[in-house]
Order: structure tokens, then C-alpha cells, then sequence
């Protein structure tokens, strides 16, 4: 049970920077809990979103693919990734 409302509370609290647009902060919370739980999939899945936001492709498909590797049957992690795929494969046609 404390697991648990410790992921929430980790997860509120990155909710928070992305309501704000504080990005780079969301991102310094994110590694911060990703050193202690480094195969939690949403951990990886909201760090990854936050360096989209913050046009950093590269590190967030790496976060992304990680997150997909670990939890392939998430639909939201799904999602996401496929969502960013897309947008790279935009940008390289653009």
C-alpha cells in the first residue's frame, strides 16, 4: 500500500510541473525518483513527455522505448510512444 501512494504522490507531483509548464523541473523530479525506481514504466513514460515539450526527441524516445519495453500492454505508454513516433517521422518530412 505505501508503494502505491508513493507512485500517486510521484505522480501528482510531475502532473503539477506539467500543468505549469515547468518542464525542466518536471524532468529533475523524474530522474530524481527514476534512481531509485529505474524500471517504473511511468516514471520513464512522464519524463519522456516532459522532454517532448521541451523538443528533446531524442531523449524522450529513449525514455519512451524504455517505458514500452517494460509495460508493453499499457495503453497510455502506447500511446505516447506511438504519438511521438509520429511527430518525428513529421519532422523528418517537413
Amino acid at each position: 500500500m505505501k508503494k502505491m501512494k508513493t507512485l500517486k504522490q510521484q505522480s501528482y507531483k510531475a502532473l503539477i510541473y506539467d500543468e505549469i509548464e515547468e518542464y525542466e523541473e518536471a524532468i529533475d523530479f523524474l530522474t530524481n525518483e527514476l534512481n531509485e525506481s529505474p524500471l517504473n514504466s511511468i516514471l520513464l513514460n512522464n519524463r519522456g513527455l516532459a522532454f517532448w515539450e521541451i523538443g528533446k526527441n531524442d531523449k524522450a524516445l529513449e525514455d519512451l522505448t524504455k517505458a514500452f519495453k517494460i509495460n508493453p500492454n499499457d495503453t497510455s505508454i502506447q500511446y505516447c510512444y506511438n504519438g511521438l513516433i509520429e511527430h518525428i517521422e513529421n519532422l523528418k518530412n517537413e
